[in-house]
């Protein structure tokens, strides 16, 4: 999913599932380990190692799994920077000039399309 944060940068959100969550889901032999990437918490500075996966089948449909106890966002934003942050600040609110707006908004198709097209001239 593409999201844009209210200062205007673009970010690709990874599904997150735990190990075992992903074996039950799909079944070992589906599981396709893609590389061990390095998160870097957006609040703490803490690096979070995590696995970036594949699921057999599924070309563009990539999750990402580690065993951290606290509730995680994971993100990558267009320079290929890899964030954390926890869900209820990806998912919260900003005050901007006195009003409350959202910190990430979801992008629909069109708007991704548009975005896409932006970048490539």
């Amino acid at each position: 999913m593409i999201y844009r944060h209210y200062k205007g940068g673009l970010y690709y959100t990874f599904e997150m599932y735990t190990t075992s969550g992903l074996i039950l889901l799909w079944g070992l032999e589906k599981l396709e380990i893609e590389e061990e990437c390095t998160f870097t918490h957006t609040e703490t500075g803490r690096e979070i190692k995590a696995f970036v996966t594949q699921i057999k089948g599924f070309a563009t449909h990539r999750v990402l799994h580690n065993e951290e106890e606290e509730s995680l966002v994971y993100y990558k934003d267009l320079k290929g920077n890899m964030w954390a942050r926890p869900a209820e600040m990806f998912e919260g609110k900003v005050e901007v000039e006195g009003r409350q707006v959202d910190r990430f908004k979801s992008l629909g198709e069109y708007e991704v399309f548009e975005e896409i097209m932006k970048l490539r001239n």
